[in-house]
């Protein structure tokens, strides 16, 4: 099928030529003269002379109306080219030095063709031939006719100077061109034409270094969007082309007037060219960078705030941020530091429900918003500073009862000592009424002495001062033993957050032992109060990360020196641990996470993700809670 295409092609091709054949002998200094009469019009007629050896000699061509084109050479093989060859006679003149002998053909063509003769591949014109100019160098384009290699020279003929001489392997060629050079001539032919003296075609044309059109860039560098506008300003009916990265994205044919164009952006880092073209397709170009960023930036709140509680008249919203320009809270612009993204704002809350909106904006205009409603409701009661207070007043008031019944117990043994000396008193004094037996008065004289002998006032308030002493000292144990049990022993602490949900709930009040660590060690899934100096307070997370050990993520996974970890039992199966980081667990420190991962300021974001052991308080031993 291919060689019937190609028999087919070689049949058309010749049914468009019309050759003639002639010969005949130049004498020296004497001019030899023959006619070729053409039958009818033609596109050009291209005559051919080969001669016996190198000399110089005149070729003149005389046409039908009276037109002369000639050729000077000293080659052995040249073409003349007579373009709009009409029909009538043609008288073809040759002068030489010496007699030399001349075969000469003629090629009547109406349309671009190839012909070979005698291994030479003669081509009577580049198709698709274009000489223009971009932002004012040279350029010169022709279709793929398998010519092979072509010979490219340039010259300013202001000066004679030859700009360039190359010979070129496909179908382009571009040349810099100095700003003082005006005008150039352009001199093309294919190499295997070469030495044919006239084979090759020679243009003279004026440098272009402006067309009737401006174009107005964007000056962002940053967008999140697939395409860029920009503005031109045409005079004139003119081509817009639009390179991205050196591929060509847009092409279209405009009216004169103003025109906004959309700029396709194909890549991250897109490197765009516009170029303005006229008629003849001259060119001016215009370039911007520009970097096209989908990935919105990172926004952590260091606590669950959605659906909270509070009393108080404002509430401190915190986090970190990264990859940030701007930080709005309710519209409102925060600072945050550059170096670490963490962000501190005091918000005012109405009573009743309030909606905090955080939003994080980087250059290219992506946006992270989280939003939460906060409801600020009236003042309620304590239960940890109630059940305080109610130990504090039991024991103060066991305190008052034991000095108020040690006193009444004292006073009562004054009045019965006073009664004990009234009694001796009367006893001393004489007896008016006579005994009347030695016996009576013998019996009266031992009570009376068993009397003295049961009450000695001295020794009985110094035993009241002794049982005084140890009740205060046994009270005084009791307060002491309570408050070193409630400080040191144990912690009760409100989850203010929601970063352990749904283990700890938020508002729920946590209990953690203070001595489980004395003579124990930290294990993994430990739930630990520990002090955070980054965040300056107290928080609550779990053990994920041993000393020594190494933590990696994958596909929502946590691993620990490269095996997964069984978080099964306090994480549901779809919950994922997404981190592009790796840590490696120092001496003496722990790695934490919060089971609630997607809302969890741990270990992950922390500037020091390490927590020292030094630094951990209590292990979890329970909750407890109330509703309202």
């Amino acid at each position: 099928m291919k060689a019937l295409k190609y028999r087919f092609l070689t049949v058309f091709v010749v049914t468009l030529i019309t050759i003639f054949a002639f010969s005949l002998t130049v004498h020296a200094q004497e001019e030899s003269n023959l006619t070729v009469p053409l039958a009818k019009d033609y596109k050009e007629a291209i005559f051919y002379f080969e001669f016996e050896d190198e000399q110089m000699h005149h070729i003149e061509i005389t046409a039908p109306d009276g037109s002369i084109v000639t050729k000077d050479s000293e080659s052995e093989t040249v073409m003349v080219r007579v373009d709009s060859a009409s029909a009538g006679v043609y008288k073809v003149s040759i002068t030489a030095e010496n007699d030399i002998e001349v075969t000469a053909r003629v090629e009547c063509v109406n349309a671009s063709v190839s012909e070979v003769n005698e291994n030479i591949t003669v081509t009577s014109q580049f198709s698709g031939l274009k000489i223009y100019f971009v932002d004012g160098n040279l350029v010169v384009k022709w279709d793929d006719n398998g010519i092979g290699k072509v010979n490219i020279s340039v010259t300013n003929p202001e000066t004679m100077q030859k700009l360039a001489s190359e010979t070129i392997d496909g179908t382009s060629y571009s040349l810099p061109l100095s700003s003082t050079v005006k005008e150039i001539e352009v001199y093309v032919v294919p190499s295997s034409e070469a030495k044919i003296d006239g084979a090759g075609i020679t243009y003279t044309v004026p440098v272009i270094r402006d067309v009737p059109g401006t174009a107005i860039m964007p000056t962002e560098t940053l967008t999140n969007t697939n395409d860029i506008p920009f503005t031109v300003n045409l005079q004139e009916d003119m081509w817009v082309i639009i390179n991205d990265n050196g591929d060509q994205v847009f092409m279209e044919h405009f009216e004169a007037g103003e025109h906004t164009i959309n700029a396709p952006l194909n890549g991250v880092n897109n490197d765009v060219v516009v170029y303005l073209c006229d008629k003849d397709n001259n060119m001016i170009s215009y370039n911007f960078s520009i970097t096209k960023d989908i990935v919105a930036p990172s926004l952590t709140l260091s606590e669950q705030y959605h659906g909270r509680e509070v009393s108080s008249e404002t509430i401190m919203v915190s986090g970190y941020v990264k990859n940030t320009s701007v930080l709005l809270i309710n519209n409102e612009e925060v600072e945050f530091d550059k170096s670490s993204g963490r962000f501190e704002y005091e918000f005012v809350l109405n009573m009743g429900e309030n909606e905090i909106s955080v939003c994080a904006v980087d250059g290219a205009g992506n946006e992270t918003v989280i939003i939460s409603d906060v409801t600020r409701v009236e003042p309620k009661a304590n239960l940890t500073l109630i059940f305080f207070g109610i130990c504090a007043v039991l024991i103060v008031v066991l305190f008052v009862a034991v000095i108020i019944k040690r006193s009444g117990m004292r006073k009562k043994d004054v009045s019965e000592n006073e009664k004990t000396e009234e009694v001796e008193e009367k006893s001393k004094a004489p007896k008016k009424k006579e005994v009347s037996s030695i016996s009576e008065i013998k019996r009266t004289e031992n009570t009376s002495d068993k009397k003295k002998k049961s009450y000695k006032p001295y020794n009985k308030k110094k035993a009241e001062k002794k049982k005084l002493i140890v009740d205060i000292l046994a009270s005084v144990l009791v307060i002491g033993c309570l408050t070193i049990f409630i400080t040191k022993v144990i912690t009760i602490s409100p989850i203010m957050s929601g970063s352990m949900e749904p283990t700890l709930v938020t508002g729920s009040y946590v209990i953690y032992n203070n001595m489980a660590y004395v003579a124990n060690d930290i294990e993994r899934g430990d739930i630990i109060l520990f002090w955070s100096a980054e965040e300056e307070k107290y928080m609550t997370k779990r053990v994920i990360g041993l000393p020594g050990e190494t933590i990696t993520f994958l596909n929502g996974d946590v691993y620990i020196d490269g095996v997964i970890a069984d978080e099964s039992a306090y994480l549901a199966e779809d919950i994922e641990t997404n981190c592009s980081k790796e840590f490696v667990v120092p001496d003496n420190t722990v790695f934490l996470l919060g089971d609630n991962r997607e809302q969890s300021l741990d270990s992950r974001f922390f500037i020091n993700p390490y927590i020292s052991m030094e630094d951990v308080l209590g292990k979890y031993l329970g909750t407890f809670s109330y509703k309202k």
